[in-house]
């Protein structure tokens, strides 16, 4: 990565100051070039020593469709309904297994960008003390690194697809899966940029983070659908995790050629994008304490 050294003001401004959403877009959208330096070079770092590099992208998801394809196709004979779909090949419940790898690739993005914000800014000193950027655009590096390993993942998905349907091309409304995990990634700005600036100053956020994360895995529907709990207020709360929401909107589109619950993808996206501008006003508050707690 090219160095790049970016003037930034640390003028104390007031906590409203920052919860301005066009401001937050021009702010981040100025400096988009670095930010895009920063994803490129944490998925090189990421890879660097592996004897295959980049190709693990590739290879780890490939390996847990095939994994997921036989254990609950063939191993436990899972003759299935999940989703209003039958086992599109005989003997072979490929349809439970490709449902269960969208919900893990779309999971996969909150996981990656919650998992690592703990460490944003504490692992990263010489950018709080010596080459002054903007912290934020951390946050904002690390969706980008999560959509790269989504989109590898969608790819893999694709390829399953192809071989396992019986119509072997996907649905065409599978074009709107980009607009669908907005919520997803907007969530995940808002508790990136949320834990980033709690793990400076409460080192133990990593531990908690990881605890939380977990419980949430369970409580979204990532190996099971909204569809299939029977008691109404449950599904309904469960409901309100903008994650499973777009879970469920991903596999109407992808599996079933449905169109998404627009209504409730608006929603969530409303809740998602005001966690995040509030998330990203708290972090700019506290941001001029970094360099003294670090």
């Amino acid at each position: 990565m090219s160095q790049a050294t970016v003037i930034y003001s640390h003028a104390a401004l007031p906590l409203r100051a920052y919860l301005n959403p066009s401001a937050m877009v021009r702010n981040l959208w100025s400096v988009r070039v670095l930010t895009g330096q920063f994803a490129r070079r944490d998925i090189e770092q990421r890879y660097k020593n592996h004897l295959l590099g980049l190709a693990w992208t590739v290879i780890h998801p490939l390996i847990m469709l095939a994994v997921y394809t036989f254990v609950f196709g063939i191993v436990f004979e899972a003759r299935r309904t999940a989703h209003g779909e039958n086992a599109p090949t005989g003997g072979v419940d490929a349809t439970f297994a490709l449902n269960l790898f969208i919900g893990l690739i779309v999971f996969g993005i909150f996981r990656e960008m919650a998992g690592a914000a703990s460490n944003l800014i504490v692992g990263r000193t010489q950018y709080v003390k010596k080459v002054v950027v903007p912290l934020e655009i951390f946050s904002v590096s690390a969706m980008l690194v999560a959509l790269f390993h989504f989109a590898v993942g969608l790819l893999v998905w694709f390829l399953g697809w192809v071989v396992f349907s019986p119509q072997h091309y996907p649905h065409w409304e599978v074009i709107l899966v980009p607009v669908l995990i907005l919520p997803v990634c907007l969530a995940g700005l808002a508790m990136s940029w949320l834990l980033s600036a709690l793990g400076v100053f409460l080192r133990d956020m990593g531990s908690i983070v990881e605890i939380g994360i977990t419980m949430l895995f369970f409580l979204t529907p990532v190996f099971y659908s909204l569809d299939n709990i029977n008691n109404p207020k449950l599904r309904m709360v469960l409901g309100l995790n903008p994650l499973a929401r777009s879970i469920e909107s991903c596999r109407a589109v992808m599996i079933r050629g449905e169109q998404p619950d627009w209504a409730w993808w608006g929603g969530m996206l409303l809740v998602s994008a005001l966690m995040a501008v509030l998330s990203y006003a708290m972090f700019m508050k506290c941001r001029r304490a970094f360099a003294d707690v670090l």
